[in-house]
């Protein structure tokens, strides 16, 4: 999944990224089992960057799960991409990968739409 929130300036789209892990993850029916935030990592095109991981169980699914989430900041965009799955969830270079091109995207309609 791909969220985009644009808002009128650069620090207003910071705010939201941090909350995206606390609201994601808390609905009915699923149990978090862990949490970590990832350290250090660098995507390309994004402003500023985080990433974290989440295992869980929801019930009724094939069992436990994994949540990979990049979020971050393109200008005045918020951005967030979650990649789950069963097991470990998205691989982290997809994640990014996928993440860098859509801060192209965004720059590119940005610089067209002024």
């Amino acid at each position: 999944m791909i969220f985009l929130f644009m808002y009128d300036a650069g620090a207003d789209a910071e705010k939201p990224i941090r909350k995206f892990r606390t609201d994601f993850f808390r609905k009915p029916g699923m149990t978090v089992l862990a949490e970590r935030e990832v350290d250090g990592a660098v995507v390309p095109g994004l402003d500023s960057t985080y990433l974290w991981e989440v295992d869980v169980d929801a019930a009724g699914h094939k069992g436990p799960g994994g949540a990979r989430s990049v979020a971050g900041r393109v200008g005045n965009v918020a951005i967030c991409l979650n990649g789950s799955d069963f097991g470990q969830g998205m691989p982290w270079d997809e994640l990014v990968m996928i993440a860098s091109l859509q801060a192209s995207k965004i720059r590119e309609f940005g610089a067209r739409a002024r």
